[in-house]
């Protein structure tokens, strides 16, 4: 994960990376998170300390990905795990 939008309170979508074979980091996509309220507020707790200025994508560190609000960009330094579903429903065991 490279970032977040959301609000000083809460975390709304992940801007996802991904390393490339090369080793470079690219942007792979947003996810909304599909968590809780009060999932979403820890979140955003947690990333405080991961906060940097700027982005960490290797081909353009200044450019926000098209179609976001404000990005928080973040060290890459947390893992998710992303369940995609294309109709919308949870995923089995949500």
């Amino acid at each position: 994960m490279i970032g977040f939008v959301g609000s000083s309170r809460s975390v709304a979508a992940l801007v996802l990376g991904a390393y490339n074979a090369d080793g470079r980091l690219e942007q792979v996509g947003h996810v909304s998170s599909g968590l809780s309220v009060s999932a979403r507020r820890q979140l955003r707790e947690e990333f405080r300390a991961l906060e940097r200025p700027a982005s960490s994508l290797t081909d353009d560190p200044a450019a926000a990905p098209d179609g976001y609000g404000e990005v928080r960009w973040l060290t890459p330094a947390t893992v998710v795990e992303v369940d995609f579903l294309a109709d919308g429903s949870a995923p089995p065991g949500a």
